[in-house]
């Protein structure tokens, strides 16, 4: 069966078929000779900005664009060239079905649908992402899927079938605000040493933009990261500390936040995409409750799991927006905050190294990493792991610890940020 899944999402259109994942970040560029889109329009937007786009997902329609090129008339057309792109990277699949999330509208899935009739493949199947990305999940759940510009909250509910009940969407709450807020603060730290701004250049600021996401994954690891910037005065460089960061990027993640207490109930769970690990500091997300990362993978496995429930059979295109319960266990991302327990945590997971807790397991943070220790290692740098029964307890003299769980009570899938680095309570099946 030559069927591929694209998933919309401008932070990355995907593209799974077989084996292969392509992804295009949603960015458009008008050039010279045709429409640039993905990562090489992403590394000129600040360069050219008048030619740049990245909004065309969102505001999927027929308008026309306030530049005139006779490449592109409106974002429709720009979303085209995007995934005429994609096809190509991805092996020319001859079929695709479309995840789209629960903002878009009847009009813009009406538009995507026609550009799927101009595309070289043939469009067999709908369905709502945060459904699809939900299913084999049972109870009352809230998806949380964040985009470039907007998150989108999406309610769903399993009695008989996984089925949308409700869709929110908050505008201008994206990654894109949490980039402009940590480039701002970075900028801020150039300009104290050294009197520089990198945001008064476009070369600067298309530098420090592209830098931008691979010092933030880092920091997801370590407290502080040394970065560099090459300017005409040479390289210049500093420490960035994951704290600040963090709150430098809080004010954009406040309302999320607030939108969680809103509509999360005592017996809703959140499920976020696997795109909340791009929100360095997520955990003020969870304000001491617990929720599941699913994989970047799991959505397309699912929806080839239910090709028969989405795909269309007699022509006219049904976007599906419920999906028939399955036994499927949930795929969860090693990052989950907090997964779903059956019994006492066996093992902890540091890196890709999993140990087994036993009665009582040491370790100690080292510059390198959280390791194995003996017992004996200095009270500043040791953690110690106790078996109290069904329950895991971490005595630490750390003070950076971070854990939505309490560190008394620990289960399989909790997870605890200590000095940058990170541990997860697995259990062994």
């Amino acid at each position: 069966m030559d069927i591929a899944i694209i998933e919309i999402n401008d932070i990355g259109v995907r593209c799974f078929h077989g084996e292969t994942r392509v992804v295009s970040p949603g960015y458009a560029l008008l050039g010279k000779d045709g429409v640039i889109t993905g990562e090489a329009a992403m590394r000129r937007r600040y360069l050219e900005p008048q030619r740049a786009f990245n909004q065309y997902w969102r505001q999927l329609n027929l308008s026309s664009l306030q530049i005139s090129s006779r490449f592109a008339r409106h974002h429709a057309d720009l979303a085209y060239a995007q995934l005429l792109q994609l096809h190509g990277e991805a092996g020319s699949p001859e079929e695709v079905i479309f995840a789209v999330p629960g903002s878009f509208t009847d009009d813009q899935l009406s538009v995507l649908l026609g550009l799927g009739n101009a595309l070289p493949f043939d469009v067999v199947g709908l369905v709502d992402s945060a459904v699809a990305d939900c299913a084999g999940v049972s109870g009352e759940l809230l998806h949380v899927d964040v985009q470039l510009h907007q998150t989108v909250l999406t309610r769903l509910q399993t009695a008989e079938q996984l089925a949308r009940t409700g869709v929110e969407v908050l505008a201008d709450v994206g990654l894109s605000a949490c980039y402009e807020s940590w480039a701002h603060h970075i900028a801020d730290q150039f300009i104290r040493q050294y009197r520089y701004d990198p945001l008064h250049t476009a070369a600067g600021e298309q530098q420090l933009h592209d830098k931008l996401p691979n010092w933030v994954e880092q920091l997801q690891h370590a407290s502080e990261l040394p970065i560099e910037l090459d300017t005409a005065k040479g390289a210049l460089r500093l420490n960035l500390s994951r704290s600040d960061i963090k709150r430098a990027g809080e004010s954009q993640q406040k309302p999320l936040a607030s939108a969680l207490q809103r509509l999360a109930g005592e017996s809703t769970r959140v499920i976020f995409s696997h795109r909340i690990n791009q929100l360095l500091g997520n955990g003020l997300l969870l304000n001491g409750g617990g929720a599941t990362t699913l994989t970047e993978s799991g959505l397309a496995s699912n929806c080839l799991a239910n090709i028969d429930a989405i795909r269309s059979t007699e022509g006219d295109i049904n976007f599906v927006t419920r999906l028939p319960l399955t036994e499927k266990p949930v795929a969860v991302d090693a990052s989950d905050e907090r997964a779903p327990a059956n019994g006492a945590a066996s093992h902890v997971l540091v890196g890709d190294v999993a140990y087994r807790i036993g009665e009582r397991l040491a370790l100690a943070v080292t510059p390198e990493g959280i390791k194995p220790a003996a017992e004996t290692t200095a009270d500043n740098h040791r953690l110690l792991l106790l078996k109290n029964g069904g329950r895991i307890v971490l005595k630490a003299a750390q003070t950076d610890i971070e854990s939505p769980a309490a560190l008394h009570d620990l289960k399989p899938g909790d997870n605890i940020n200590i000095s940058g680095f990170q541990l997860r309570l697995i259990e062994e099946r």
